[in-house]
């Protein structure tokens, strides 16, 4: 039985689908650890940030250090079950990270937003890079970024005295539900 052109073109054009939903629940399962881990780091900067505001900068110094560690050992990890450059990925995990903390720091001290400015900046950021993300990769991330967006405005505007709790439940638990549906996809 011969296949005609026709055929032919519509085989390949299901293979290279089937390729892109793959790359993209691929990105979905790595992605879902860092999503938990963030979540979970969230939680407790942001619960610190509102119970000892003295020491929230410190407090998010080293979550951002151990953040920065765990992240780079855990895209470590899949790129050595996938075989990929190792080398080439920690630079660019470790260039992206550079970059982002650079512009929040950057951002802090032109603009000197106060306590509660940055603790919504930093997740408006974050959601803009989520959306950002799924322009590319998959619309899932795109989801994230506009709930998490739509959470931290609704309690920076809503909940100004609890915005901290908020953000440390709300933000942190939207991260990790955020993982656990990645992983699952």
């Amino acid at each position: 039985m011969a296949i005609t052109p026709e055929e032919a073109v519509a085989s390949l054009r299901d293979v290279e689908r089937t390729q892109g939903r793959s790359a993209t629940f691929r990105s979905y399962r790595i992605s879902a650890p860092h999503f938990i881990l963030w979540g979970v780091l969230w939680m407790i900067g942001y619960t610190a940030s509102d119970l000892a505001p003295h020491f929230a900068t410190w407090a998010w110094l080293g979550i951002l250090a151990i953040g920065a560690v765990t992240g780079y050992l855990l895209v470590r990890q899949a790129r050595q079950q996938s075989g990929e450059d190792r080398a080439l990925i920690g630079w660019r995990f470790f260039g992206t990270f550079a970059t982002i903390s650079a512009l929040v720091v950057l951002t802090a001290v032109i603009m000197r937003p106060q306590g509660q400015e940055i603790a919504a900046f930093i997740p408006l950021l974050m959601a803009a890079l989520y959306v950002i993300r799924g322009l590319w990769s998959g619309w899932r991330y795109s989801a994230i970024g506009i709930g998490l967006a739509a959470l931290s405005l609704g309690g920076f505007f809503f909940l100004h005295h609890y915005f901290l709790l908020w953000m440390a439940l709300v933000g942190g638990g939207t991260l990790i539900l955020t993982g656990l549906w990645l992983h699952r996809a």
